[in-house]
């Protein structure tokens, strides 16, 4: 969507944050790939194996979110700073919570 959409959120975010149309459409650019990188490794296995105590066993150290992520953004780069936290947020259903600066 958001590459099918690329020339109107560039536009909207030019008259949000005062940049050029080029400039934002290079930041669509980055924040689809950025949606695309945690899409990518959604289904991957993470963690780290350690060693185990137990014999024929494996232990892995997997850090899983718990509770409200929150992010506040500058006004100069609203979308692409927020979709760092969003992208991964996302891929773990976790609670967001998204503060857009209200000035610039």
């Amino acid at each position: 969507m958001i590459e099918r959409d690329k020339e109107e959120l560039a536009n909207l975010e030019s008259l949000d944050t005062g940049k050029t149309v080029e400039e934002s459409r290079k930041d669509m650019d980055d924040i689809a790939g950025v949606f695309r990188y945690f899409a990518e490794i959604a289904d991957k296995n993470g963690g780290e194996i350690i060693d185990s105590p137990v014999p024929n066993s494996i232990s892995k150290v997997v850090h899983e979110p718990v509770g409200v992520c929150g992010q506040i953004t500058p006004w100069n780069y609203p979308l692409l700073q927020a979709s760092w936290k969003l992208a991964a947020i996302e891929q773990v259903r976790q609670t967001k919570l998204l503060i857009m600066c209200q000035y610039g």
